[in-house]
């Protein structure tokens, strides 16, 4: 059978798919997974991808999503944290959604983050693996960074 849209299990595969961009300079992305992943891991440390928009299934409106966004990166940044604008869209559905990469936050804590913000999972990722860890029950799925 195959998983009706937007029901859990349908959110969960579209998960797995997605693919992250971050803005390591201002108007220069890279893609940290997928098939145009780059070569060469540049950090030491994992890099979580947090984000606001649509909590849950709530689809909001982008200047809803925005807003929320903005209040994410203001808590980041009182926190101290380290971050880049970052952007995850699905492979085959036409929906991307603002986040961030966090560069010196561990998994617990990323969760943590990413459950005050009601969302349903956070991807970590590191030289050669992508982890996605979903906040609803602690699951952790690993997936290869680099893939077609």
């Amino acid at each position: 059978m195959t998983p009706q849209p937007w029901s859990e299990e349908y959110r969960w595969a579209q998960y797995a798919r997605t693919l992250v961009e971050v803005e390591i300079t201002p108007g220069h992305w890279i893609h940290l997974n997928g098939p145009e992943a780059i070569d060469e891991w540049p950090w030491s440390l994992p890099v979580h991808i947090v984000t606001a928009w649509n909590p849950g299934a709530d689809f909001r409106s982008d200047d809803e999503n925005r807003e929320q966004q903005r209040a994410l990166i203001r808590e980041l940044e009182e926190m101290g944290l380290t971050w880049l604008p970052a952007h995850g869209s699905g492979f085959d559905v036409d929906h991307g959604e603002e986040s961030v990469a966090i560069f010196d936050l561990g998994r617990d804590a990323a969760v943590a983050l990413a459950r005050r913000w009601s969302q349903d999972a956070v991807f970590e990722l590191e030289a050669d693996t992508m982890w996605l860890v979903f906040c609803i029950d602690d699951r952790v799925v690993e997936l290869p960074r680099r893939h077609d």
